[in-house]
């Protein structure tokens, strides 16, 4: 995701970002070898995270989109930012043999509740949780996190135990 930051004095700046994408740099940075599946589009945006990624040692696999995913951050005179999301992707089964191959799976918080991606986000991540740990990033309190919360995402990916000898949910 392309983070875009609108300061109050009207400077805007451009960043890669995005929860996965950190979570896959930090990974790669501690020698790990981190693969990152995403979309991208051949634009400024999606060049500027293609190198990112690579300067810091992540192999990635970007289908093409039409634009790059982005994420505008409005500085208010309180301080606080206000997001604006861009976002129109699907997530397909093409690259399945790489996550089951996984023994760890990361997901942001908007990939699992915003459609029309989120329902494959989250039988992805159930799927992976099957084979290696999952994890998934909580957002902030804003709108697409409250929906998260009533749609019982966390409690679709992660099997908790019932009880002693109740099995799984």
């Amino acid at each position: 995701m392309l983070d875009v930051v609108e300061a109050r004095s009207g400077v805007r700046s451009e960043h890669a970002g995005g929860s996965p994408a950190n979570v896959a740099v930090g990974l790669a940075r501690l020698q790990q070898s981190t693969t990152f599946i995403t979309q991208l589009a051949r634009d400024h945006g999606g060049r500027l995270i293609l190198d990112h990624l690579s300067a810091s040692g992540v192999r990635t696999i970007a289908a093409p989109v039409e634009r790059t995913p982005s994420a505008r951050a409005v500085i208010q005179e309180d301080g606080a930012a206000e997001y604006d999301f861009d976002i129109a992707w699907t997530l397909s089964g093409d690259h399945l043999a790489e996550i089951d191959a996984a023994a760890h799976v990361h997901a942001g918080s908007i990939a699992s509740h915003i459609a029309p991606g989120a329902d494959a986000v989250v039988a992805l991540l159930a799927r992976a949780r099957r084979r290696g740990t999952v994890s998934l990033r909580p957002q902030r309190p804003s709108q697409p996190c409250r929906r998260a919360r009533r749609s019982g995402v966390a409690d679709r990916v992660v099997h908790r135990p019932r009880g002693r000898g109740q099995g799984q949910r």
